[in-house]
């Protein structure tokens, strides 16, 4: 189980949220997930964002106590840019993890999970990996036409639109030659992508169905070649 802090509503503004990487509240939100989920300690406990205000030194004592306390396991990072970087770096070896946007869709990221990877020692762990469902297989130039009561009709859903579009089906062209070629799903060769292309990477996937399910578990036990 991981769980994220640092992201909270604001107590004095409806509808607002900040961001809080302090002791207080690092300790406060792990209770109420603890509470929530029914458990007794969480295997993975993120900073979510970080707020530039609360040093890391400081977010790291607290994070160390809550786990000689038993509440967490590991601790890991989320969002941290390359300009702040540096300032995590002397706690190289204290997070596992770090989380970012990565997929064939969306390589923006890239530099800072190589440097969160390199100095920071962590290992990457990579959402949006199916790049909003467009890397799944099951979209063509015939199928992309959405309602407007559809969610991915909105600009948020970047890779349904305009020339990032064109782009990500020419992607999946290729995705579909891959997956032809070794017999697996298109969804398990741009999951399997990360897996290669970032050595001990984790892939977050998001699973709606068995069938969903059996497709991404294709991903496992095999590999791209190098020319793949």
């Amino acid at each position: 189980i991981q769980s994220k802090f640092g992201v909270r509503v604001h107590r004095g503004v409806h509808g607002q949220t900040i961001i809080d990487n302090s002791p207080e509240y690092i300790r406060e939100a792990l209770h109420g997930t603890l509470r929530r989920l029914k458990t007794d300690y969480i295997d993975i406990y993120v900073v979510h964002y970080w707020d530039q205000k609360t040093s890391v030194e400081i977010i790291v004592d607290e994070l160390k106590r809550l786990r000689q306390e038993g509440k967490i396991r590991y601790f890991g990072i989320s969002n941290i840019c390359d300009a702040h970087i540096d300032l995590w770096t002397p706690y190289k070896g204290d997070f596992v993890s770090g989380q970012y946007e990565f997929s064939l869709a969306c390589r923006s990221h890239e530099d800072e999970i190589k440097h969160a990877v390199n100095d920071l020692g962590i290992s990457p762990l990579t959402w949006g990996s199916l790049g909003q469902g467009i890397l799944s297989g099951k979209y063509n130039r015939d199928n992309v036409d959405f309602g407007s009561d559809d969610r991915r009709s909105r600009a948020a859903y970047v890779n349904f639109h305009g020339e990032k579009l064109e782009h990500n089906l020419r992607i999946v062209d290729k995705l579909r030659k891959l997956a032809d070629s070794n017999q697996k799903s298109v969804a398990s060769c741009a999951v399997r992508f990360i897996l290669d292309y970032f050595a001990d990477s984790v892939v977050i996937v998001g699973i709606k169905n068995v069938d969903q399910l059996m497709s991404n578990l294709e991903a496992m036990d095999w590999h791209l070649s190098k020319e793949e």
